[in-house]
């Protein structure tokens, strides 16, 4: 849902691994500002392409996993920058 996007900070990471969730992948999660750890979305049945707004995750220190999913399309220029 949209309003994950209204988090602004996650110290622990973010997790919604293994639980058959469905449909795009919200670009509002992008705003999330900080994320110090992991960020799972593996393992669901996720479709679309991978938000260009996962570029602005600057503070992540670890890694963001997205496999398992129906992905489709490039990974944006803009994560890993």
């Amino acid at each position: 849902p949209s309003q994950l996007g209204l988090l602004t900070s996650l110290t622990e990471g973010f997790e919604i691994s293994a639980t058959s969730l469905d449909g795009w992948i919200p670009s509002q999660l992008g705003q999330i500002s900080q994320i110090m750890s992991n960020f799972h979305l593996n393992q669901n049945s996720l479709t679309g392409s991978i938000p260009s707004e996962f570029g602005q995750f600057t503070s992540m220190t670890s890694v963001m996993y997205l496999y398992l999913n129906s992905l489709s399309g490039s990974i944006p220029s803009e994560i890993g920058q």
